[in-house]
């Protein structure tokens, strides 16, 4: 049985298209780099309260060297802090220093981590502050808004105005019975002394008719 013979360069094809496969098979896994795929907080997150921990959650198990992470506001680009983090299987995790200045706003967190597949790899996850104290929304005891009632003081100072506002109203009261009273006084004195007048008048008109019957019967 003739055996059939492949060409030299045919040969030369076959393996370089063989090798050209091997390259696209391989090349996915060689380039899958460890990724972000949970944290805390969380992606794209709005929390009340500032977070005092800092948990990224990835793919692939980072290993132990060249890793950093760091906290950034990304209103200025003020870098708060940065440190290496602590690598606990596929998280890493670093605390949040007491002290930085948390303003309300965006922040964002930055990594740079030595994959499982040995390459380094970097990216940011973002989270965002709101302070319920920005607002003037503070939680009272028994579950009431304290910015939506009045406190001790206002209570007070109300109280306060009422009864000043009450002590006027008597004091304006008491203006108006005295100025009344002085009145009556007034017109009752007036009156008398009219009275008086016209008794006067009366008797020395009497006095006057009495004089002139006498001087008429003389």
């Amino acid at each position: 049985m003739a055996r059939t013979r492949i060409p030299r360069t045919a040969r030369a094809v076959f393996a370089g298209a063989a090798a050209a496969a091997l390259a696209l098979g391989t090349a996915p896994l060689a380039s899958a780099h460890d990724s972000v795929i949970s944290a805390q907080p969380g992606i794209d997150e709005t929390v009340d309260e500032f977070p005092s921990e800092l948990v990224l959650e990835f793919s692939g198990q980072p290993k132990e060297d060249f890793n950093t992470v760091a906290l950034s506001r990304v209103a200025d680009g003020e870098v708060l802090f940065s440190g290496e983090p602590e690598v606990n299987d596929r998280e890493i995790s670093i605390a949040v220093p007491s002290g930085i200045d948390t303003q309300p706003g965006e922040y964002r967190i930055g990594y740079q981590i030595t994959s499982s597949d040995g390459h380094a790899t970097k990216g940011t996850t973002s989270f965002t502050f709101a302070s319920a104290q920005a607002t003037g929304e503070t939680t009272a005891p028994g579950g009431e808004s304290a910015g939506s009632g009045k406190g001790e003081g206002d209570e007070a100072t109300s109280i306060s105005d009422e009864a000043d506002e009450t002590g006027s109203g008597y004091t304006w009261l008491w203006l108006l019975l005295g100025a009344l009273f002085f009145s009556g006084v007034v017109i009752a004195a007036l009156s008398r002394r009219q009275r008086n007048g016209d008794a006067g008048q009366r008797l020395r008109d009497m006095d006057g008719l009495d004089g002139e019957d006498g001087d008429g019967r003389a």
